[in-house]
């Protein structure tokens, strides 16, 4: 879809260009803030505080889930396998 809206959007930057010179520029700031405001209702990030740096953000998924338990498995060999 990224696609084919690359291909089109010149097409109907043009057009709107021909009615009204600010219009793509409407049309494409309220798509964003759209957009923007959709993001919030998404999952991940609804009822959340959203992350200031870059360390928040790393720390984000941590805080929810307890960690995984690892298991560590060790392989014992024998001589007789490598003759």
């Amino acid at each position: 879809m990224c696609d084919i809206g690359g291909i089109i959007t010149p097409f109907i930057v043009y057009r709107l260009a021909d009615v009204w010179h600010e219009l793509p520029l409407v049309v494409f700031a309220v798509i964003g803030l759209i957009d923007g405001g959709l993001v919030l209702l998404l999952p991940e990030t609804k009822g959340k505080a959203l992350p200031e740096t870059i360390e928040d953000a790393e720390n984000m998924h941590r805080q929810g889930r307890p960690k995984e338990k690892i298991i560590y498995l060790h392989v014992q060999t024998s001589d007789a396998a490598t003759n």
